[in-house]
């Protein structure tokens, strides 16, 4: 009889053992263990807090587990979140500051919203596979260098910032996207974007992209390209765009032909030496911003539209442009990007320069133009020994100039 009720007493404590969920991280557990009424760690489906520790039995319970479905937690000393897919009825996830090397959801179909900051141990995400997931979010993640997004139906909000080590990444088959915030990922230079025919806002800004694969959009209505290392720019797909925002990098044409919805434009921080907005649309754009291109040569637009611009690029300075609608215009200066064949080859080195600026061509250097951030030359020299002093500028942005003997290069570089 004695041994009976041993296995009995011994059942029953397996069992109980059972309904505590294993969160082998010690600060992990006390986060959790410390959620009550008052710091939002813990919510329940009425969106109040709760404490999740309802029995004050100094573990988390099954059961307990199930009452939350909201949970947001911060802290650097948390180094494993193993138990958290125990919380299956959690429908928002917000957690940063974890230093985790990996992370595992799987499991939490109800998740609507994932928000993480601060995984600075994280190598490696993968998110997918989430039927529910509305909305996601990872930031200042900086050794992250591998992001997996995929079977995510219902994802309508995607946030992907600063997070310094992601250098490739692909966006594809997401039917009800809407959102796109990729910004400030400093190694990104390859990004795929396609099959998201939903998408109406897109920003790309403080990226480090020199080409753009953004295929299938037909629904875009703002677009933001800000300082990346783009040389040319196709929006011609995108009737719908509004807004176009693409500062600071690289281009020296930009055509807005099949734009006829756009009222906001900036391209101000470029080489651009023509721009072609002859689309038909019912008004110039009211913001049209291209201050600090040189040398900015011809604007086409449409007829009616040809006063309005010309006062709107009289007022950023440019006083000697051609403004007309023919579109019929060649610029006939070569960016470095866009130089043909061997014999136009330039490069110039370092960058940022603090007292030497060094320059390697094919052809021979006729003489040298530096022009400053508002498109004054400051400064017109050959050079020798392929060398250029620079050392009495001002610490800032600047664009060369390169005379050869039939044409022209031009590029930025940094005094410091």
């Amino acid at each position: 009889m004695k041994k009976n009720y041993f296995f009995i007493l011994l059942l029953l404590f397996s069992l109980f053992q059972a309904q505590i969920v294993n969160i082998p991280d010690a600060n992990f557990k006390a986060k959790l263990l410390s959620a009550n009424t008052s710091n939002g760690i813990a919510k329940n489906s009425n969106g109040q807090n709760i404490i999740l520790d309802a029995n004050s039995n100094g573990e988390i319970e099954t059961t307990e587990a199930l009452n939350v479905y909201r949970l947001e937690f911060y802290s650097s000393n948390i180094s494993n979140i193993t138990g958290i897919t125990n919380f299956t009825n959690l429908t928002h996830l917000k957690m940063g500051f974890i230093d985790a090397t990996t992370v595992n959801l799987n499991g939490l179909n109800n998740l609507q919203v994932i928000d993480m900051s601060n995984f600075n141990a994280l190598s490696t995400l993968n998110i997918s596979n989430f039927s529910n997931l509305q909305s996601f979010k990872i930031t200042y993640s900086f050794n992250l260098n591998t992001l997996t997004l995929q079977n995510l139906p219902v994802l309508s909000q995607l946030t992907i910032n600063t997070n310094s080590s992601l250098n490739n990444l692909t966006i594809s088959n997401f039917p009800v996207l809407a959102v796109i915030n990729c910004t400030s990922n400093n190694a990104l230079t390859n990004l795929i974007i396609q099959n998201c025919s939903a998408v109406t806002s897109l920003d790309l800004g403080n990226n480090s992209l020199s080409t753009l694969q953004l295929n299938t959009l037909p629904l875009l209505q703002n677009l933001v390209l800000n300082h990346n290392e783009l040389t040319t720019l196709d929006v011609a797909n995108f009737s719908n765009l509004q807004s176009l925002s693409a500062v600071g990098n690289f281009l020296t044409s930009a055509d807005l032909n099949a734009n006829p919805l756009l009222h906001t434009v900036y391209l101000s921080e470029n080489q651009l030496q023509n721009v072609k907005i002859k689309n038909g649309g019912q008004n110039f754009p009211s913001t049209f911003h291209i201050f600090n291109n040189t040398p900015f040569q011809y604007l086409c637009c449409d007829a009616e539209d040809i006063a309005i611009a010309t006062s709107k690029i009289n007022q950023q300075g440019y006083t000697s442009v051609i403004v007309d609608s023919s579109c019929a215009v060649t610029p006939p200066i070569l960016s470095v990007a866009e130089t043909p064949g061997k014999s136009g080859q330039v490069s110039f080195y370092p960058n940022p320069v603090n007292e030497v600026l060094f320059i390697k061509s094919d052809e021979k250097v006729v003489k040298t133009e530096i022009y400053d951030s508002a498109g004054r030359v400051i400064m017109t020299t050959g050079i020798k020994d392929n060398s250029l002093n620079v050392s009495p500028l001002s610490k800032g942005n600047y664009i060369i100039k390169i005379y050869f003997k039939d044409k022209t290069a031009t590029q930025k570089f940094i005094k410091i």
